[in-house]
């Protein structure tokens, strides 16, 4: 019975770790908003030459804020030191806003956040890196906060 219940643990264990693995391939297309960031299925996609492009589901494009309009946020951003509007454009369901913000202090790169929404008309936001020579890296994962123990109620 203690093989079997192993077995399947470790079957189970070695599936969801397939998964895990499945889903990042399929979502490592350049996309910036990688699963948690959910736009209802809208997606971002950055470079330095045409700037950032919100695309529909369907690969339709949504919204681009051009990389000079990104570079005069930046410019803005370094000379009032306050977040700074690239723009506000239409995602599927509803507005969609690029925002330069303040740098990372722990490597110098600048940072620009997107706030959109999701099908459930969810405000949904998250920041992403741009490096010192230009590339636009995909948002960081979440760090996930411990939770608090569960109480043990033990019964008399």
């Amino acid at each position: 019975m203690r093989v079997v219940q192993s077995r399947l643990i470790l079957t189970l264990i070695a599936l969801t770790l397939l998964l895990i693995g499945t889903a990042a391939v399929l979502a490592s297309d350049g996309r910036i908003n990688q699963p948690p960031y959910h736009l209802g299925g809208d997606t971002l996609y950055c470079n330095s030459e045409t700037g950032c492009t919100l695309v529909n589901k369907d690969g339709q494009d949504l919204w681009n804020w051009s990389q000079p309009s990104i570079t005069a946020a930046f410019d803005e951003l370094d000379e009032t030191g306050v977040n700074t509007l690239v723009g506000t454009g239409a995602g599927t369901y509803g507005p969609a806003s690029l925002w330069a913000a303040q740098t990372d202090e722990t490597n110098g790169n600048k940072r620009l956040c997107l706030v959109g929404v999701d099908e459930w008309y969810k405000e949904n936001s998250f920041c992403f890196s741009v490096t010192l020579d230009g590339n636009y890296e995909e948002a960081p994962l979440p760090i996930p906060q411990p939770s608090p123990s569960p109480t043990v109620i033990k019964y008399a």
